[in-house]
């Protein structure tokens, strides 16, 4: 039986071709990458690399974000996966984080938003535990898709953390 090799991922930059698996340590992306929708399993090991535009890995079979851009300057999209966790996760994004329908538990390892965008939570079975990020708590208007019960939680949690 042959064991299924990952797709072949270039891009093109500056007029050379780079392939995704094998790029420099600290290499910078200039644009946006788009890894949506390649039946990926796994992500090629980015996390030394930074995405000066958009970071897209939505409607793939990712359980794990490991090998995400360390950082990304656009907007993180990964909905539509088989996400459990968000471990991997860049830690900081510029824009929006997108991780909605998922089967995502916690929200640690949420990154930090440096622009006041906004997390796309919908569809996750996320629950309030110990490893809520202090950022998280401290902008819970910026949480889309999160229910009632969750967002009463969260600010609770948040006001016995400011006592």
């Amino acid at each position: 039986m042959k064991s299924k090799q990952a797709p072949k991922l270039t891009i093109n930059q500056d007029g050379k071709v780079y392939d995704l698996y094998n790029l420099p340590k600290d290499f910078v992306i200039k644009g946006s990458l788009d890894l949506s929708g390649k039946g990926l399993t796994a992500l090629p090991n980015l996390s030394e690399v930074i995405v000066m535009g958009d970071f897209y890995c939505y409607s793939n079979n990712l359980v794990s974000l490991e090998g995400a851009p360390k950082e990304v300057k656009g907007g993180f999209y990964c909905h539509f996966n088989k996400l459990i966790s968000l471990k991997g996760a860049p830690r900081k994004v510029g824009e929006w984080f997108n991780f909605r329908s998922n089967n995502v538990y916690s929200f640690q390892y949420l990154p930090m938003l440096c622009s006041g965008q906004f997390w796309f939570c919908d569809d996750n079975p996320l629950k309030v535990d110990e490893n809520v990020p202090k950022h998280v708590l401290k902008n819970i208007d910026q949480l889309c898709g999160i229910t009632e019960s969750v967002r009463t939680k969260l600010i609770k949690k948040y006001r016995m953390l400011t006592k």
